[in-house]
């Protein structure tokens, strides 16, 4: 009985000290605690691990062989603030959402800029930033000889002395007879090297030039500096500029070119309507002229040819006119005067020029005749009829049983023939007649005598 006593006391005390093991501590995130007790009634707290802070720090106490969490504390990650900006570059977070302990960093140089620093990243650590803000400095470009005879006319380029990024270089040659042979203008690159090669001097000189449809004078391989030729062209083209051109440092001023003839697209509103605005040679148009006016050929309508002259014939249409100035002084016309409006009054003045339609009269100068109805009409190709005047003649009569005494085969106007009758024959009229603008004034006749008379 006593045995069973000592063993249940001595199960019940080890009982007692199992139950008042709470066991290893609980996890807190990104901290630790700072003490190892597990038994009954110990207290724990816990700290931030390096890079971490917190308002108030966590506590746990061992409660029935369980931890309870007496105060609630939380490490977060410490601040490090703006990491600095570094001039002629920019930055990029590559790790974190924000300037904390683990952020990272990375400086990027701007074009024409490269990193000078050894680092071009900074990182959080739990003491603040890294080692100090990387810097970039400016791309050089390398200073290269210049060329005989060639001068720089803009930027800055000292003797052996290297050229910052985007400095700009021009260039000319000393002599007039020199052009460049390379870029007249370069700059320094991004990447430290010059946009083109250093340019060089050399003689102007001229190739003959390539014209396809025409010729030159003087015919030959090579031109000097100044140096003029003159160039034709060839049937069916002309050239683009002065037939003259000269050797210049730019090349051939003017450039020596042929191009085909053509005709530009008539500007009138009664040509009709075409998609093209240039014609080569042969090809044709309709020049439709309104009311009242007509083509150079008197014509209604015509088809222009666009030849080596241009429109064939001219793209124009005219007023239909006609005048009663002529050449021909032996017609006379008398048209109406015509009523002119002068502002509040009114005149009357003979014209010379009559548009379609109008209406006037001529007659002929003393010894002619009209040939036509002496009442004209201004039509599309002229008067209608055409005014037109001739001699008065009368021709030599044939007088039976009778005969011509002055025998001219034609007589004119006011001109006086005499005739006579044969043997056994009489005149029936006065024997000397005039010629009058309806011809002999009177028939000469003779008239056979009777026997018994």
């Amino acid at each position: 009985m006593k045995s069973w006593l000592l063993f249940f006391s001595l199960w019940s005390c080890m009982a007692s000290l199992v139950s008042s093991d709470c066991g290893s501590p609980p996890n807190e995130l990104n901290a630790y605690p700072d003490s190892s007790q597990n038994t009954e009634g110990a207290t724990i707290t816990y700290s931030c691990h390096a890079g971490y802070v917190s308002g108030r720090r966590s506590k746990y106490q061992c409660q029935n062989g369980a931890w309870k969490r007496t105060i609630s504390g939380r490490c977060t990650p410490k601040q490090c603030g703006h990491p600095g900006d570094s001039l002629n570059a920019d930055f990029n977070l590559k790790e974190k959402d924000d300037f904390i302990f683990g952020a990272r960093v990375e400086y990027v140089c701007k074009e024409g800029y490269q990193m000078a620093s050894q680092l071009n990243f900074r990182q959080c650590l739990a003491d603040g930033w890294s080692n100090d803000v990387p810097h970039c400095e400016v791309v050089m470009c390398p200073h290269e000889p210049i060329a005989e005879n060639v001068i720089i006319t803009s930027g800055t380029y000292e003797d052996d002395h290297p050229v910052p990024f985007g400095n700009v270089l021009q260039f000319d040659c000393k002599n007039a007879n020199l052009k460049l042979n390379g870029q007249r203008e370069i700059y320094c690159t991004a990447e430290g090297t010059w946009s083109n090669p250093f340019p060089t001097c050399k003689e102007i000189i001229c190739d003959k030039p390539d014209i396809p449809d025409g010729n030159v004078q003087p015919d030959k391989a090579i031109y000097k500096f100044q140096e003029s030729l003159s160039y034709t062209c060839r049937q069916k083209f002309k050239a683009a500029t002065s037939t003259l051109s000269i050797c210049t440092k730019w090349g051939w001023t003017p450039t020596p070119v042929c191009e085909p003839l053509t005709c530009e697209r008539p500007n009138t509103q009664q040509v009709g309507y075409y998609e093209k605005f240039k014609y080569n040679i042969g090809e044709e148009v309709v020049l439709v002229c309104q009311t009242g006016h007509k083509t150079p050929t008197n014509e209604q309508q015509d088809t222009l040819i666009c030849t080596e002259d241009g429109w064939n014939p001219k793209a124009r249409c005219e007023p239909i006119i006609c005048s009663t100035i002529i050449q021909d002084k032996r017609i006379i016309f008398t048209p109406e005067y015509r009523r002119i409006n002068q502002g509040w009054s009114y005149s009357y003045s003979y014209s010379y020029s009559f548009p379609e339609h109008d209406v006037i009269d001529y007659s002929c100068v003393y010894g002619f005749k009209p040939e036509t109805k002496t009442k004209i009409t201004c039509r599309l190709k002229g008067w209608d009829p055409s005014p037109k005047c001739t001699a008065i003649i009368c021709n030599k009569p044939h007088i039976p049983g009778g005969y011509v005494k002055n025998g001219k085969a034609q007589y004119k106007f006011k001109e006086t023939m005499l005739y006579a009758c044969q043997k056994k024959f009489k005149p029936t009229t006065i024997t000397t007649l005039t010629c009058t603008e309806r011809g002999w004034n009177q028939d000469p006749a003779c008239e056979y005598l009777s026997l018994f008379l």
